[in-house]
């Protein structure tokens, strides 16, 4: 799950990314978010978020605890 001391939270090598995915995107329709605003929030690029989303990218740690703070998801989604 975690890589090296970048503090990146790997979605390729567990099998709860879907279930994160799902997370994040219910979040983003409860709060009436789109993902350009949250990839905003989080002060990277739409695309960027789109990769992570997808699983092409990981988060990292920083991005994980403003998600968890700006969606309420369960912290659970990044770690298990």
């Amino acid at each position: 799950m975690w890589k090296g001391s970048d503090n990146i939270i790997s979605y390729r090598k567990w099998n709860g990314g879907e279930k994160m995915k799902r997370e994040i995107r219910a979040g983003l329709a409860q709060k009436g978010m789109t993902q350009a605003q949250l990839a905003k929030e989080l002060s990277i690029s739409t695309n960027s978020l789109s990769r992570k989303l997808n699983g092409v990218r990981a988060f990292r740690l920083d991005e994980a605890q403003k998600i968890i703070e700006i969606l309420g998801v369960d912290p659970s989604i990044f770690f298990s």
